[in-house]
């Protein structure tokens, strides 16, 4: 009978740690490149950074949908000055153009409402972009009032809300009613002779009572 010699049979413990550490670390590489993989793939994210948008087909609400096809959301901001008011306002028949944000009342009041003109040959078209914003109280809506006009020196506007600003700059009328900062932009067209300030001052009488 052969006789083992226990020298044949020694085992290097170095090479079996090494080669463990080797095949940890290939397997550690191979689940985060998988985990980075089904982040893509459901997030639009890689190593943190968003580099695509994520599917939303499935978890796409209503609201969202209708904004995406064109159809109006729900708006105070439109329901305080119609399209009739505005209409009368600029002396020109005018139509909601639909929104991109809906209705929000928490934290606080925000409602957007967007007007253009109708105009058969599309000269001296104009659109009307309408904000509705409510603030902690009145205290701090004055104080993005202000915020909102440090730069442009508007011209004070009397006899409108509690404090009222407009600019002949980018044609802004800026107002606070209590704790709600409302704020209305017409553009401008090369009709000169256009009063945008008493048009807009007429828009927003609504929207602050």
């Amino acid at each position: 009978m052969k006789k083992f010699k226990l020298g044949s049979l020694h085992v290097n413990k170095r090479s079996i740690f090494s080669f463990m550490s080797r095949y940890g670390l290939i397997l550690l590489l191979v689940l985060i490149f998988l985990t980075q993989v089904e982040r893509f793939t459901r997030d639009g994210s890689l190593l943190g950074y968003r580099v695509k948008k994520a599917a939303q087909s499935s978890a796409m609400s209503t609201t969202q949908a209708e904004t995406l096809f064109g159809v109006n959301q729900k708006s105070l901001a439109c329901d305080k000055a119609s399209e009739d008011v505005v209409s009368r306002a600029l002396n020109q028949k005018v139509k909601r153009t639909p929104g991109f944000i809906s209705d929000r009342t928490m934290p606080r009041l925000y409602s957007n409402c967007r007007y253009s003109t109708v105009s058969k040959d599309g000269k001296n078209t104009r659109s009307v972009i309408i904000v509705l914003r409510g603030e902690k109280d009145k205290a701090a809506a004055l104080q993005a009032l202000e915020s909102l006009n440090k730069t442009t020196k508007p011209e004070t506007v009397k006899m409108l809300g509690d404090k009222a600003y407009f600019s002949t700059v980018t044609n802004q009328l800026s107002v606070v009613s209590g704790d709600t900062l409302v704020t209305l932009v017409i553009s401008k067209n090369s009709d000169t002779k256009f009063d945008a300030k008493t048009a807009a001052i007429e828009i927003a009488r609504p929207l602050i009572r």
